[in-house]
């Protein structure tokens, strides 16, 4: 299920706003997982991101919720501005609060990110019955998305699919086949049984692979794109 809003501003466009949280990462004493703050800016933007961009809208403003103080918010917009610059949107406004009143112990931050897309041009429901589907990239969670770094999906790579696809659906904690299940439900298919080779029940963390809907021709120019992050789904 897509983690997107959509308003209507006018008779032609709609305001899209996507967001994503971390908690319990970071590095602060009582977090879990321990990575710099930069990372976890990165991470928490690069979800809000995909989603946002992933039904064709165009971002234009970032909002961080920081929680972890103050002195934090530098580094997290560090990573904030790594995850536009990756795609292009290094003028993008941000702008958005701090907890400097009470000291929380863990790290906790919301990134909200607002687009606007054309009505006619969603790049929502519009997968036919005769479409193919893949994964690209692995799905990690936790001290695997900084150890396998090799096995993410890269935002750059990303962006290049959005060419060659019909629908893109980040995938986030709920696993593959749940968003793949959501998918063929919002547009009226159906499976039976669902396989590939890549896990369809694990957590992909902060967005870490992607599933794609596309047709048979497009298939050979992904795979030259994806490389051994492609992974194709079987639909019985």
């Amino acid at each position: 299920m897509r983690d997107v809003s959509f308003i209507p501003i006018n008779g032609k466009e709609e305001l899209v706003i996507a967001t994503d949280c971390a908690g319990a990462i970071g590095e602060k004493l009582e977090d879990d997982v321990k990575v710099p703050l930069e990372v976890v800016g990165y991470y928490t933007t690069r979800v809000a991101m995909m989603e946002c961009v992933s039904v064709g809208a165009t971002p234009f403003a970032i909002v961080l919720q920081n929680f972890a103080g103050d002195d934090y918010w530098e580094k997290i917009k560090g990573g904030i501005l790594q995850a536009c610059t990756e795609l292009g949107l290094q003028n993008i406004k941000i702008t958005g609060s701090s907890e400097s009143n009470f000291h929380v112990k863990q790290t906790a931050i919301g990134i909200s990110i607002l687009g606007k897309v054309d009505s006619e041009k969603k790049r929502i429901t519009i997968t036919p019955p005769t479409a193919c589907f893949a994964v690209i990239g692995k799905p990690l969670v936790g001290d695997e998305v900084i150890e396998q770094t090799n096995d993410v999906l890269s935002l750059s790579l990303f962006q290049s699919l959005l060419d060659f696809i019909y629908e893109v659906i980040p995938i986030g904690s709920k696993g593959i086949a749940y968003e793949l299940n959501e998918l063929l439900k919002d547009n009226d298919l159906q499976a039976a049984d669902i396989q590939s080779t890549v896990s369809l029940t694990k957590s992909a963390g902060p967005a870490t692979c992607v599933l794609i809907s596309y047709h048979e021709e497009m298939e050979p120019k992904i795979k030259e794109l994806a490389g051994s992050l492609f992974f194709k789904i079987s639909l019985v």
